[in-house]
Protein backbone atom coordinates (compact mmCIF):
# COMPACT_ATOMS: atom_id res chain seq x y z
CA UNK A 1 0.00 0.00 0.00
CA UNK A 2 1.40 3.40 -0.98
CA UNK A 3 1.47 6.33 1.38
CA UNK A 4 -0.37 9.43 0.20
CA UNK A 5 1.91 12.16 -1.17
CA UNK A 6 3.15 14.69 1.34
CA UNK A 7 1.36 18.02 1.37
CA UNK A 8 3.14 20.81 -0.47
CA UNK A 9 2.85 24.22 1.17
CA UNK A 10 2.36 27.45 -0.77
CA UNK A 11 4.21 30.66 0.06
CA UNK A 12 1.05 31.89 1.80
CA UNK A 13 0.83 28.73 3.92
CA UNK A 14 4.53 28.93 4.86
CA UNK A 15 4.07 32.57 5.87
CA UNK A 16 1.04 31.69 8.00
CA UNK A 17 2.85 28.76 9.61
CA UNK A 18 5.85 30.94 10.49
CA UNK A 19 3.76 34.04 11.32
CA UNK A 20 5.69 36.19 8.88
CA UNK A 21 4.79 38.37 5.92
CA UNK A 22 5.62 37.54 2.33
CA UNK A 23 8.24 40.28 2.26
CA UNK A 24 10.07 38.56 5.14
CA UNK A 25 9.77 35.20 3.37
CA UNK A 26 11.48 36.66 0.27
CA UNK A 27 14.21 38.27 2.39
CA UNK A 28 14.86 34.98 4.20
CA UNK A 29 14.99 33.10 0.89
CA UNK A 30 17.43 35.63 -0.58
CA UNK A 31 19.61 35.37 2.53
CA UNK A 32 19.35 31.57 2.42
CA UNK A 33 17.97 31.60 5.96
CA UNK A 34 14.96 29.55 4.91
CA UNK A 35 15.26 26.22 3.09
CA UNK A 36 14.86 26.51 -0.67
CA UNK A 37 11.55 25.31 -2.10
CA UNK A 38 11.22 21.60 -2.76
CA UNK A 39 9.33 22.24 -6.00
CA UNK A 40 8.63 24.91 -8.58
CA UNK A 41 5.37 24.46 -10.41
CA UNK A 42 5.26 25.88 -13.93
CA UNK A 43 8.59 27.50 -13.14
CA UNK A 44 7.19 30.16 -10.82
CA UNK A 45 4.99 28.75 -8.06
CA UNK A 46 7.14 27.73 -5.10
CA UNK A 47 6.18 24.81 -2.87
CA UNK A 48 7.75 23.32 0.25
CA UNK A 49 7.13 19.91 1.76
CA UNK A 50 5.51 20.30 5.16
CA UNK A 51 8.32 18.16 6.60
CA UNK A 52 10.97 20.53 5.20
CA UNK A 53 9.47 23.48 7.04
CA UNK A 54 8.85 21.46 10.22
CA UNK A 55 12.47 20.25 10.26
CA UNK A 56 13.67 23.83 9.75
CA UNK A 57 11.49 25.03 12.66
CA UNK A 58 12.95 22.33 14.93
CA UNK A 59 16.49 23.29 13.89
CA UNK A 60 15.75 26.92 14.73
CA UNK A 61 14.49 25.92 18.18
CA UNK A 62 17.70 23.97 18.83
CA UNK A 63 19.86 26.80 17.49
CA UNK A 64 18.08 29.40 19.62
CA UNK A 65 18.37 27.24 22.75
CA UNK A 66 22.08 26.66 22.13
CA UNK A 67 21.61 22.91 21.80
CA UNK A 68 22.33 20.61 18.91
CA UNK A 69 20.87 17.26 18.00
Amino acid sequence: MNDPPEKLLTTTEVCELLSIGKRTLWKWLAARSLPPPDARLKGKWLRWRASTIQTWIEEQKCHNNGTHK
